[in-house]
Order: structure tokens, then sequence, then C-alpha cells
């Protein structure tokens, strides 16, 4: 025999709230498991305020203080009140110190951008900060491009490559093999990309080692606004490619409202068009394709100009023979 209780109620007072639950227990087989189905937990903070709620098909008493969730759904809340919602298939939860982990698939969808991946783990730390690691098969989508450009930036990675499922038609899509989230004490979020890191758009691919990029960074409101990559720092053997160009460099720092790319340390580009230009420090301009050599008295810079064939001099010029 079954029985279906419907209540609601509170339990460990002040953090969280039960509603709409439904107890399930199995007298036949004496079953002694206790199951909560729609599942609605609030976590306020000390302000009143919602700091993150949690919606679940079905949540069950695990080992201590931790419960079994099946189909989570938590959300959670910045500075400029932008909801940054979590869903996964199942999860394991420790309510009351804020954290979560679980193994299988999760999706992460904030403002201006999507995470996904595997092995994952959520966090919130004293301040209200949200942390979420992802271990596995870590993919990121962005909404906005990289801005417009000079023709000669043109797609060198197709779409149909791209193991997306796309938030726009055109995004740019980042993968790593582990990805940090944090939300940013003034609004806005951090995304850190390590292992083997790849950034892809329509205009350009860059690869490196470690990548951290900025979400709405230091905005000058604290409204919500719709999330856009603000700064793109990279590490370790960075590489980038466009159509007809190609570079390298120990670092690179793209400021995607200023549209300029600073590349530092050994940095080459090679452009099929124009040569060869070697230095320490490089800024390619986004939207004119020109690039500025930086030099110093240590390290000059090098252009090494194309094969253009024989040139012939002109005659006054020309040394007269004897």
């Amino acid at each position: 025999m079954k029985r279906n209780i419907c209540c609601s109620l509170f339990f460990l007072p002040s953090l969280f709230l039960l509603s709409q639950v439904v107890f399930s227990s199995n007298d036949e087989v004496n079953s002694k498991k206790i199951v909560a189905e729609e599942v609605y937990i609030p976590k306020y903070g000390e302000n009143g305020q919602i700091i993150w709620t949690l919606n679940a098909e079905e949540v069950n008493p695990g080992v201590r203080d931790s419960y079994n969730v099946v189909g989570p759904i938590l959300k959670t809340l910045d500075q400029r009140k932008n909801i940054t919602q979590v869903s996964a298939q199942k999860g394991v939860f420790d309510l009351e110190k804020d954290r979560a982990f679980g193994s299988e698939k999760i999706n992460i969808n904030g403002s201006g951008f999507r995470l996904e991946g595997e092995h994952w783990k959520w966090q919130q730390d004293q301040e209200g900060r949200h942390n979420f690691k992802i271990g596995k098969e870590g993919y990121a989508f962005f909404e906005n491009s990289f801005g417009s450009a000079d023709p000669s930036f043109l797609p060198k990675k197709r779409k149909e490559d791209l193991k997306i499922s796309a938030i726009t038609a055109d995004p740019i899509v980042a993968s790593a093999s582990e990805i940090e989230l944090v939300s940013l004490r003034l609004g806005g979020h951090r995304i850190q990309l390590s292992g083997t890191v790849t950034i892809s758009s329509d205009e350009m691919e860059i690869n490196c080692s470690q990548m951290t990029i900025f979400i709405d960074r230091n905005a000058s409101t604290s409204l919500p606004a719709k999330g856009r990559i603000t700064q793109i720092i990279a590490d370790k053997n960075v590489e980038m490619r466009q159509l007809n160009r190609s570079s390298s460099a120990n670092s690179l720092t793209f400021d995607t409202l200023k549209g300029e790319i600073l590349m530092e340390g050994d940095v080459i580009v090679e452009d099929k068009e124009w040569g060869r230009v070697v230095g320490e420090k490089i800024i390619l301009e986004q939207k004119t394709g020109r690039v500025r050599v930086l030099g110093n008295e240590k390290a000059r810079p090098r252009i090494e100009l194309p094969d253009l064939g024989k040139i012939n001099l002109p005659k006054p010029l020309m040394k007269k023979s004897n």
C-alpha cells in the first residue's frame, strides 16, 4: 500500500523551505526511504533578500547533512540581480554549507553565456559569490561577437567543425579541460579555462594553455545588463589564427571594448601578404587589421618582407660601368 502526504513545512529554521512536498513510502516492502517530490527551496541573506533558489523533482536524504537531488534547477543572483540558472540530471547538495557536486552533465545559463560539462562542483562563499567548476568536457558559448573587423578577418574554422548546441546563430565557442565560473563582487563573471584551451569565432581562433574571460567586468551600472565579453587574457603557448595571418606569443590580452589585442613575449606575426613581424610587444587593431610594433633598446622589432622578386633600380641610381 502506498501513502502520499501533501504538505508544506519548515525545517532547518531560517535556512530553507520545502513546499508542495510529497512523501512516499511503500508499506508492502517496508521501505524506510523518504522521498520529497516537487521541492522548492529558497536561501535568504542577512537582509532578507533571496541569494539562491533550488527547484527539484525529487529530494532524498543522503549521508550526514547532504541530500541526493534529482532534476535540480539552481538559480543564483549576482550584485546586479542578473540570474544564473544551473540545471543537471542529479546532484548531491549540502544546503547548510551552500555547496553541491555531481558527475553527470550540467548546464549553466547566465547573462550572455552558457557553460556545459561533467564532473561539476558548486560553492557559495561567505560574501555571497558563487563558484562553479567543471572538470570534464567543458564548453562555453557566448552570445556576442568579437566585433566588426576588416574583411581579412574572416572565419578560419567552420561552424560544422564545432561541437556545440549554439545559443545564437553565430556564437563564440570555447572548450577546455577544466572550466571555473566565479561571480565577481561588483557584478559580472570571471571564467577561467585551463588545459587544452580553444576559443573560436567567425573572425579568429585562439589556442593556449590558460585563459581568463571577463563578462561585464567593472560595469558602471548596478542594473541588470546583457552579458558581454569585455576582456580575454590568454597565457602559455598562445597561438592566434586569422585568414592569411597567424600569430604566436607568451601572452595575449584582448580588450574587446577598445578592439585591440596586445601580444607580449617572443611575438611573431606572419601575414601572407605583408610578411613577418617579430618583437616583444605587438598590438593588433581589430577593426583595421593594422599591426603596431612596440620596441625598446633591449629588444628592437624586426620586419621581414616577403620575397618581392627582382627589383629593377631606376636608371639614375644604377652604377655606371667603366
